[in-house]
């Protein structure tokens, strides 16, 4: 390892996750353990996305799809610990994708899964006026359709006297957030995180100002030996080096 990195390093860098379990929920209640079945989990996170997404890869050696077929309404409960702390994250499965049979008895398959905010999105179209600053207007329609509070850590730079005709939620508030900037003067944004429990409404300007995490800076992959050209001879000491900038 380079001597110039952190001591802090091992407490500040996030932990492995740990006691992964995965639940399905369908809408009646019933409920199926899927954790050893299981091979890849993937969430994905953007402060351009006001939602978390992500897959899951099944393989299965029980036949449930036919015994357990999923029509689009079914919970996927996700549960993990990090650093001493226990997650859960609800989701609803959106698409079966690349289902294949790998062998007589088993067959692989993939879940296309996204947050509840998306799919109540998908599903609400709303007409109404709203007269206030921008961050409380988008706080009263996640409130109002999306059945969820937001953490607004930011206050818009205008106030607004709206009517929107017909439009889904999430569109009514990229169509603020395009008008109106922060009171900072920055872009607003509103995004989900995999471990936050609500979703945030903040600006650009904030989470620049963040003090970051830590940061290792890159080292120049060069042979330091001059008594040997090969470039493998000190591959070694230049391992697990990378670029990161993080900020809480």
């Amino acid at each position: 390892m380079a001597d110039n990195l952190d001591p802090r390093l091992p407490e500040l860098t996030p932990k492995k996750l740990k006691a992964i379990r995965v639940v399905v929920e369908r809408y009646n209640q019933e409920i199926i353990d899927i954790t050893s079945s299981i091979t890849e989990l993937s969430l994905y996170e953007s402060i351009y996305a006001p939602f978390v997404y992500g897959e899951l890869i099944v393989v299965d050696n029980s036949a449930m799809l036919s015994t357990f077929p999923f029509i689009g309404q079914e919970k996927v409960l996700i549960y993990w610990e990090r650093e001493n702390k226990t997650f859960t994250k609800v989701f609803r499965i959106t698409d079966v994708f690349d289902v294949r049979q790998i062998n007589d008895q088993t067959g692989g398959y993939g879940l296309s899964i996204t947050s509840e905010q998306q799919v109540r999105n998908s599903i609400s179209l709303f007409s109404k006026s709203y007269k206030g600053n921008s961050s409380e207007i988008i706080e009263k329609i996640y409130k109002e359709f999306l059945l969820t509070d937001i953490d607004v850590r930011t206050t818009g730079y205008l106030a607004h006297n709206i009517v929107f005709p017909f439009i889904k939620p999430l569109q009514a508030i990229n169509m603020i957030q395009r008008a109106t900037p922060a009171f900072d003067k920055t872009p607003m944004f509103v995004f989900e995180t995999v471990y936050g429990e609500k979703p945030v409404l903040d600006s650009m300007k904030n989470m620049l100002d963040q003090d970051p995490v830590l940061t290792l800076q890159m080292k120049n992959n060069t042979n330091a030996d001059p008594q040997n050209g090969l470039a493998s001879n000190k591959m070694e000491e230049f391992r697990n080096q990378v670029l990161w900038h993080h900020n809480k």
